[in-house]
């Protein structure tokens, strides 16, 4: 159980590491005067300028998907059966399917770099379609859809650690901030929220990728106590009937 800890904790430090350079790859396309990522004439100027950032976010994003399944299916695996199993591996289903919309649009990402400049060479008005084909069904189709169930799973597991002691109860806690990204992109289309939470949901999105590296280091500090404390009984001196240590001396 202490080895399946200490792997949760690692692959979910992995997932929130790569998670926060994916996104601060992604905002590197407005800070470099590429600020409207919608417009498909910049998008192709950016990718025709910066194709390495634009492969280094598919890249970031693979990789943080392939961690992703690890964290999810060990942080499973340490829960005992019957407790809160159901409720676990529903939110552990929500978990891997973000992993799912990660890879997919890692993907495009890298994908679409060789012929997004290829089309744009032979007609302008093709390469900005074929860019906002990328965008549309990567940035406004896979990637909110895995950023919600990334959130479903964060928040989910948050509930069940405030019950369980399953994660750390102060990771449980902040589990506050995914619960906001998936309130927020659940109700944000009805109207019913002010203009100004539209702040609020972007930065409830390196909140969320900061939780996964909290959750990680939580459950990493976790296992290697218990790796400590199964040494020390195993270095423990057997005692005979009479409490004499009983080490053939």
């Amino acid at each position: 159980m202490r080895r399946t800890t200490i792997v949760a904790g690692v692959a979910a430090i992995g997932a929130g590491v790569l998670g926060v350079t994916w996104f601060a790859l992604y905002l590197a396309q407005p800070i470099l005067g590429f600020e409207d990522t919608d417009d498909p004439a910049l998008g192709v100027e950016f990718v025709r300028s910066h194709p390495d950032i634009f492969t280094a976010t598919g890249t970031a994003l693979i990789l943080m998907a392939i961690v992703l399944v690890i964290a999810v299916t060990s942080v499973a695996a340490t829960a005992r059966e019957g407790r809160d199993s159901w409720g676990l591996r529903s939110v552990a289903a929500f978990g891997l399917f973000a992993a799912l919309c990660f890879l997919v649009f890692g993907v495009m990402r890298i994908g679409a770099v060789g012929p997004l400049q290829h089309i744009a060479s032979l007609d302008a008005a093709w390469g900005e379609t074929a860019y906002l084909v990328v965008q549309m069904a990567g940035v406004q189709g896979v990637l909110p859809a895995g950023l919600l169930a990334l959130g479903v799973w964060a928040a989910g597991l948050s509930l069940i650690g405030l019950r369980t002691r399953l994660i750390p109860l102060a990771v449980a806690v902040l589990g506050v901030v995914p619960a906001v990204h998936v309130l927020g992109r659940l109700v944000g289309n009805l109207g019913v929220l002010p203009d100004e939470a539209w702040l609020l949901m972007v930065v409830s999105i390196p909140g969320t990728l900061a939780w996964c590296l909290l959750l990680g280091v939580g459950l990493l500090i976790r296992g290697l106590r218990m790796a400590e404390d199964g040494a020390a009984e195993g270095s423990a001196p057997s005692t005979g009937p009479s409490g004499v240590a009983a080490d053939g001396a």
